[in-house]
């Protein structure tokens, strides 16, 4: 009955979506998007074989399907650089793609190049981009260095409101929650939801005069949007043991905070809490403190690596005991440059102290599906 509740007032929201964004019956305007066919060459795991630009009006998606060579294709990538526009034209695209998925395995993801930008519905669309594996589709839209990707509610335009059937609209609204949520909740794969919750509460709760960017790499991170160029790599750090100790504190907290998320954040979704939280325990010395730290020579399978095992404010969420005490275990992969590092890789893991002795650091466990981030402040903007 709650699940029920939800669901009918999720509709009405998005029914009030779909209607203030809906294009009249009658408006006989030139299309405003526009389809271009884009030479992909050789490197179709990168490149957009198809771009979107421009204002997006009834009918101005769904046409692609008049291409055949779109149609025949089963992998596309699509470049995408539009203010947004009528939210149900996107509803109307994705039901065609998702019926030629369910026939031939199509799909289609979605890029943001340097300058460009793809807001409101537009960014809707580009959440939906995924493409294909050895054995099962995962989520794939890649944004660029400097691209705009935007958020906001839904707004209210009275003139266009009157001109839509309150009952159509409330069953597309149906038909939108149903896709949201089957995209969240039963498409999994080993990335995660298609589509995670957190961007439903991120939508919801910007005000509609106003937009949120992702533009944060720890937030782009947590929706699952790739980076075409990461900003950690290349990146050099002195090889002390104080910066290195330093480098593994950042990435305990940032990962705790990634990972288990759900309980440090106030009032639902905000990923304002997490780098607050970040940041201050980042200022208290006292709060993480350094168990064992371990350097592993290179071989035949790895590079050089450094693992530590941390403890500090970790704890299984809501479970109040002292059991539910939990550990750090951060490992660097890196390469010497003179005095310096280059992190080549890195992760960490979280498990119960209670479980381990702590003068030998663990293997890595599967317990959590962690987040690892923190070699640069989550807050760091992408750019």
């Amino acid at each position: 009955m709650i699940c029920d509740r939800i669901l009918m007032r999720f509709g009405l929201v998005i029914a009030t979506m779909i209607s203030v964004m809906a294009i009249s019956m009658f408006d006989t305007r030139a299309f405003a998007g526009e389809w271009t066919k884009l030479d992909q060459g050789e490197n179709w795991s990168e490149n957009c074989n198809y771009s979107f630009r421009g204002k997006i009006e009834r009918g101005d998606l769904v046409r692609i399907f008049d291409d055949q060579d779109w149609l025949d294709g089963y992998r596309h990538r699509v470049c995408l650089d539009s203010p947004g526009g009528a939210l149900n034209e996107v509803l109307a695209f994705l039901k065609r793609v998702d019926a030629l998925d369910r026939a031939d395995g199509f799909v289609f993801a979605t890029r943001v190049r340097s300058g460009q930008e793809c807001l409101s519905s537009c960014a809707i669309l580009f959440m939906f981009g995924q493409s294909y594996g050895a054995n099962s589709p995962f989520p794939d839209r890649t944004m660029e260095p400097g691209a705009r990707l935007g958020f906001h509610s839904p707004f209210v335009d009275g003139k266009k409101l009157s001109r839509v059937d309150a009952g159509q609209a409330f069953q597309v609204a149906l038909e939108v929650s149903k896709l949201l949520v089957d995209r969240s909740y039963t498409s999994i794969n080993v990335q995660g939801p298609a589509l995670p919750p957190e961007l439903v509460a991120l939508v919801l709760a910007t005000p509609a005069n106003k937009m949120h960017y992702v533009n944060l790499i720890g937030e782009m991170q947590l929706l699952n949007i790739g980076m075409s160029k990461s900003p950690e790599a290349g990146v050099l750090f002195a090889y002390t043991q104080d910066n290195i100790v330093y480098l593994m504190k950042r990435i305990c907290v940032s990962s705790y905070a990634l990972t288990f998320r759900h309980a440090l954040m106030r009032n639902g979704y905000a990923f304002g809490d997490l780098v607050a939280y970040t940041k201050r325990q980042m200022q208290d010395e006292q709060a993480i403190s350094l168990q064992q730290l371990k350097t592993f020579p290179a071989n035949d399978f790895y590079p050089e690596r450094i693992v530590g095992l941390l403890d500090g404010p970790f704890h299984h969420p809501h479970w109040y005991s002292a059991g539910a005490v939990m550990y750090c275990r951060v490992e660097l992969q890196y390469e010497r440059d003179g005095q310096n590092i280059r992190i080549s890789d890195y992760n960490a893991d979280f498990g119960l102290l209670s479980e381990i002795e702590r003068s030998v650091i663990p293997d890595r466990s599967d317990r959590y599906r962690e987040f690892s981030a923190g070699l640069l402040p989550i807050d760091t903007v992408y750019k």
